[in-house]
């Protein structure tokens, strides 16, 4: 009886050791790049080179592309946007370079289709910003660029191996995409709000890529994460520039695709939880509009995020509390990725889920108060 509880206790030991070994790993990663300098330098040049070509651009988005108040909007007076345009261009673009220059070889079909796929949406959405388009348009387009991503990825790639057909998870994947891709854009309604969002989502992302060694992925986190500190000065409230549909829908979908990947390698669980505050606000309010007997094609301001500015919340407030609430799940899911290698996978996906849910419920219950000062 003693000595098995004496090798039960070793065996609990070792399974300690091995996990913090592998949380050394997630914050000690060989990053497949020369260096980690080599990946602060990638953020620097992608953030100053949004900037530069924002600055610009700049005049160009005050002529053509002012967007103007309406029933959705929390700005007041007409403010340029297509900020997005250089986050896009400039993550893609040096993503591009760097692959083409060094590694030609890691540019595959699959990888070539997201940036093909991104692209249209950046032509659909700056279309969008200046001269709006039907909504059936849009979506049919959003459906084909996703089908293109699909047909190029490998069938070697399961979610649901053993439940569901192949041809099933697939549509089911195309569908999540297009939800998510929209999330995304409805979700861009108050200053910084995007950034405080995809910042934590692609910390993730790069963290997740440097464990696998998933250097295309690691080299997309890099860029998009420097174009989007590029992007930040110039939509700190109150804003200048807005992101628009030009980037927003590009943003969402390269979000999606690697959310997928993330997916992929751990499970669906673990893949949710980065993004759980963004899925829960805008899932929560588009079914409560929908039981009220609205039309969901109208804008409205129901989200929690803008009924917390219009209970008297400062826009710096909300983002706050939205951007806590997203580092609090990078830090859980990183802990998922780490602990799930030693302990049973199904039970820390679970429970690292379910923590997640009650963080964005606490987040999405303190969007709902009113300030203190207010009572």
């Amino acid at each position: 009886m003693s000595s098995q509880f004496g090798l039960n206790n070793i065996n609990i030991l070792l399974k300690t050791i091995k996990f913090y070994m592998n949380m050394n790993a997630i914050l000690l990663q060989d990053w497949s790049l020369p260096s980690t300098i080599w990946a602060i330098v990638f953020i620097i040049i992608s953030a100053l080179s949004t900037s530069g070509l924002i600055l610009m651009l700049l005049p160009t988005f005050r002529r053509y592309a002012l967007a103007h108040p309406n029933a959705r909007s929390s700005h007041r007076i007409a403010t340029p946007q297509g900020g997005g345009f250089a986050v896009i261009l400039v993550a893609l673009g040096f993503y591009l370079f760097y692959f083409i220059a060094f590694y030609p070889e890691l540019l595959s079909s699959s990888i070539l289709s997201v940036i093909v796929a991104s692209s249209g949406l950046l032509v659909l959405g700056g279309i969008d910003d200046v001269r709006p388009l039907p909504a059936s348009f849009r979506f049919f387009l959003q459906c084909s660029l996703i089908t293109l991503i699909i047909w190029h990825s490998s069938y070697d790639e399961r979610l649901f191996p053993v439940t569901i057909p192949i041809s099933i998870e697939k549509l089911i994947i195309v569908v999540a995409l297009v939800w998510f891709i929209n999330i995304v854009n409805f979700m861009d309604g108050i200053d910084l709000i995007t950034t405080a969002q995809m910042l934590p989502v692609w910390g993730t992302i790069l963290i997740f890529s440097s464990i696998n060694h998933h250097l295309p992925l690691m080299v997309l986190s890099l860029c998009l994460i420097g174009s989007l500190i590029g992007f930040l000065p110039f939509n700190w409230p109150v804003a200048r520039l807005f992101m628009g549909d030009i980037g927003s829908l590009p943003l969402g979908l390269l979000t999606g695709w690697a959310l997928l990947q993330l997916a992929y390698q751990t499970s669906v669980l673990v893949a949710l939880i980065p993004a759980l505050y963004y899925l829960s606000d805008a899932t929560i309010t588009l079914i409560t509009r929908l039981n009220n007997g609205e039309k969901i094609w109208i804008p409205h301001r129901s989200h929690f995020y803008q009924r917390a500015c219009e209970n008297g919340r400062s826009v710096i407030s909300v983002v706050s509390m939205i951007a806590t609430a997203n580092i609090s799940l990078l830090m859980i899911t990183s802990c998922a990725m780490a602990m799930r290698i030693v302990y049973n996978p199904l039970l820390i996906d679970g429970t690292s889920l379910a923590v997640a849910c009650l963080i964005v419920k606490f987040l999405l219950r303190s969007l709902e108060k009113k300030p203190s000062s207010n009572r």
